[in-house]
């Protein structure tokens, strides 16, 4: 019995035992996300692309646009060549100013209009055009859209480079990052926008609780570990919290009334199509944000089609130009988005039915 350890001796070596445990274990899987992302670093892919990046675009001397396409540009990224004709925008050849006959569409939008991993002929512009065709209404749809622009940007790109083509009607392709301007094309041309390296979008604030943490928090974000943790637990989703934002809201609010009054102006139809982001269709978390998209371009005198529907018929994996992307579609997301839209741009008016395209 003389060995006997006390029992507050006992405790407190049992402690030490499992909090020495558990900081060994954290230790361990510090150790271990170190040395994968060493493993896959992606820097140099991340130079590569930059470097296609300023290929592909030149600063603009419009300072809402910041930046545009490069006249006469082939350059190979994303798993596929971009060119860009004389005029400035995605397409194989020139476009000639004389409509000839056909009827002339204009596609406004970002990366996910512009079609970015997708050859130009897949691109479900293309396919609106070849199909409109086929069908016996000779059309061209040109398209204007511009990786990283949001939505400010791509109606000035109507007022800047669409009026001298003399469209019949214009499609805005809006998606949920549009409100935000932050994206791996502007830093480069604009270096208020820089981001971290290998960051495509800017990071919400991670709350506990109604309380907003300090970004960065000096000490703790050191640790790979608890900045995964934390991002995952307690950061504020992205794409609500900028389709929430009451500034931001304004702004696309303005941009979009802005287009219908350019429009209405001319006497020219046009069209807002909303693009949702490829998670959780069945159960889509954003429809609130569609929901005012939506009004705003109705009161705007605009056409709208919702696309969420349509994407529910496949699988959010096929959907994606690749995996984890939940903005761009694959080839499959491209002929989706055509059939979706076909009736509406067949319409003189650019006018869906509602049963073709709303949720």
């Amino acid at each position: 019995m003389g060995n006997t350890i006390p029992r507050h001796r006992e405790f407190f070596i049992r402690t030490g035992l499992v909090c020495f445990g558990l900081a060994a274990g954290v230790l361990l899987v510090e150790g271990f996300l170190r040395a994968r992302e060493t493993l896959t670093n992606t820097s140099s892919e991340n130079e590569t692309v930059e470097r296609a990046t300023l290929r592909l675009h030149v600063a603009s001397d419009d300072p809402v646009l910041k930046y545009e396409l490069r006249p006469g540009a082939a350059v190979e990224r994303d798993g596929t060549i971009y060119r860009v004709n004389a005029q400035g925008f995605r397409a194989n050849d020139d476009v000639q100013l004389e409509k000839r006959g056909k009827r002339r569409i204009l596609l406004l939008g970002d990366s996910v209009a512009f079609g970015r991993g997708v050859d130009y002929e897949d691109t479900f512009g293309q396919l609106i055009e070849r199909q409109l065709t086929a069908n016996g209404m000779p059309t061209e749809v040109l398209n204007l859209s511009v990786l990283g622009y949001k939505t400010s940007q791509e109606v000035r790109m109507l007022e800047r480079r669409g009026w001298q083509l003399n469209p019949d009607g214009v499609i805005l392709a809006f998606c949920l990052n549009d409100f935000d301007d932050f994206s791996g094309e502007l830093p480069l041309f604009d270096p208020s926008g820089r981001l971290p390296p290998g960051r495509y979008q800017r990071l919400p604030p991670r709350r506990l609780g109604s309380i907003e943490l300090p970004e960065p928090m000096p000490l703790l974000d050191r640790s790979l570990l608890f900045r995964k943790l934390s991002g995952r637990l307690l950061r504020i989703d992205y794409y609500r919290w900028i389709g929430t934002d009451r500034a931001l809201r304004k702004e696309v609010a303005e941009a979009i009334s802005r287009l219908g009054k350019l429009l209405s102006e001319r006497g020219i139809p046009g069209l807002v199509v909303i693009f949702p982001l490829l998670h959780q269709l069945d159960d889509y978390p954003y429809e609130g944000i569609h929901q005012f998209v939506a009004s705003e371009a109705l009161a705007a005198r605009l056409s709208v089609a919702d696309l969420t529907t349509a994407f529910r018929s496949e699988r959010t994996e096929v959907l994606r130009v690749r995996p984890g992307d939940v903005l761009h579609l694959s080839k499959v997301g491209h002929a989706i988005t055509a059939r979706a839209l076909i009736r509406c741009t067949a319409d003189a008016g650019l006018r869906c039915r509602k049963r073709d395209v709303l949720p």
